[in-house]
């Protein structure tokens, strides 16, 4: 493999887990205000969307950075890329059960929104 190609896949690595890490905090302080504030539950899958949005935004600047043109497209499959990882292991710890109540119509906007942080992350790119 190239150095180009290995630069690539050890920065995808990089970007993709440290926004799954990213995610899970935020899901981690939702729900912490959840319990604690008495924030309203109904809100849940809100939370949750918010949640995988900041993580696809983190994950498509990176990529936009990584691949440095073309950041729209690159940005959101980047941020597909960080939710097939992220729901695999989500599902993978709750056994499958939170599918239905995850996927909602919210997860098309975080990817525009991390193909915008894509085209952010090809500017941000230093040669």
């Amino acid at each position: 493999m190239s150095q180009r190609g290995m630069e690539l896949f050890w920065g995808t690595l990089r970007w993709v887990m440290g926004a799954v890490i990213v995610a899970a905090f935020v899901l981690l302080i939702f729900s912490v205000l959840l319990w604690a504030t008495g924030l309203p539950e109904e809100y849940s899958p809100i939370y949750a969307i918010l949640s995988f949005g900041v993580g696809c935004i983190i994950c498509g600047l990176g990529g936009g950075k990584l691949v440095g043109k073309r950041g729209l497209a690159w940005g959101m499959i980047y941020a597909i890329l960080f939710l097939l990882v992220f729901f695999s292991a989500l599902f993978g710890i709750t056994g499958g059960i939170l599918f239905p109540s995850v996927v909602r119509p919210g997860i098309l906007l975080c990817i525009l929104a991390a193909g915008l942080a894509g085209a952010i992350g090809v500017n941000l790119r230093k040669e």
